[in-house]
């Protein structure tokens, strides 16, 4: 993987990959690492356009969210974002994060941070069940085979309980603008 930062504090991670053709001369991608492992980079581009379409609150004849569509994207992001912002803390990023979210998305129709809250709560009943995470378009592949991915997932796994307990201000009567404030910045850092 090759990391562009932008002066923003942006970045894109861009994977490697080849193309070669196994003994029946048919076209073959591979992804770098460790090894060259076969992978479908639109597969997973495909499978995650899929998933949040699928997924996300959208007008119907019986329902017309308040929230702006495409709500699953929204959480991935905001908890990459939120891994990325706690460096010293090495948690998960990329596909990991993407797999962890569909597998736990909890939709909300009429506001994005209690889905956020709500995903976060079901990505830590998932952890202290398992914290192998697999990739969604292929179930052979562990995206946590290496030890580096799974002690980031051990991370998440070890850091969501006091995270939610500093988000559960939210829901009390005597939460202020303030609290509120304050719970987010612990979540974002920002």
């Amino acid at each position: 993987v090759v990391t562009i930062w932008y002066a923003e504090g942006y970045h894109v991670d861009i994977a490697i990959y080849r193309r070669r053709e196994d003994l029946m001369g048919i076209e073959i991608l591979e992804h770098a690492g460790a090894n060259w492992t076969q992978r479908d980079p639109k597969a997973i581009t495909d499978w995650f356009s899929r998933i949040v379409n699928q997924r996300s609150p959208a007008k119907s004849f019986l329902q017309t969210p308040q929230v702006a569509t495409q709500q699953m994207r929204r959480i991935v992001r905001w908890i990459k974002a939120f891994s990325k912002g706690r460096e010293g803390w090495n948690l998960p990023g990329g596909l990991i994060t993407s797999a962890l979210v569909a597998e736990c998305y909890q939709p909300n129709p009429d506001r994005d941070d209690i889905a956020l809250y709500n995903t976060l709560k079901q990505i830590k009943s998932r952890l202290e069940m398992d914290c192998s995470v697999y990739n969604p378009v292929d179930s052979s592949q562990k995206l946590t085979d290496k030890s580096k991915f799974e002690t980031q997932v051990n991370k998440l796994k070890q850091r969501l309980p006091t995270v939610l307990k500093k988000l559960e201000v939210l829901y009390e009567d005597s939460c202020t603008a303030i609290k509120a404030r304050d719970a987010w910045n612990y979540m974002f850092q920002h």
